[in-house]
């Protein structure tokens, strides 16, 4: 039975590189080496700061894809702390972004449109306040 990885790399900028392999070895070559045209091949050197086994290629997958949508601070929990650690974290970071954002950006406030605008927009598509 082959065995799949989903592995995280630390670039030389601070950045993390998500993927998944079924030959480990073959794959962290090939990134260090810089024989991949990837996000890695500009950013040596490249360091395994995180590696998981899985049992097929679709779990592999689906952990690299769920994890290459983290924030970097979400992930450097899974590599410094692990799979369990990350049970319930989202509210934990949720509750501290809240902490030192008082309040939403500008940009996130939800706003109606001035009714002016409402207005032409309603006429063209045939809609009357």
């Amino acid at each position: 039975m082959l065995n799949f990885y989903v592995y995280i790399l630390k670039c030389c900028d601070g950045s993390y590189y998500t993927g998944h392999t079924d030959n480990i070895e073959k794959r962290l070559s090939e990134h260090v080496a810089g024989s991949i045209k990837c996000y890695t091949s500009n950013k040596l050197p490249v360091k395994l700061v995180f590696m998981e086994n899985f049992s097929s290629r679709y779990e592999a997958l689906c952990a690299e894809r769920k994890i290459k949508k983290w924030t970097k601070k979400k992930k450097e929990i899974l590599i410094t702390k692990g799979w369990k650690a990350m049970e319930g974290i989202n509210a934990k970071l949720r509750k501290t972004y809240n902490k030192t954002h008082s309040t939403r950006p500008t940009s996130l406030r939800l706003r109606r449109a001035p009714s002016r605008l409402r207005q032409g927009f309603d006429a063209q598509a045939g809609r009357t306040e």
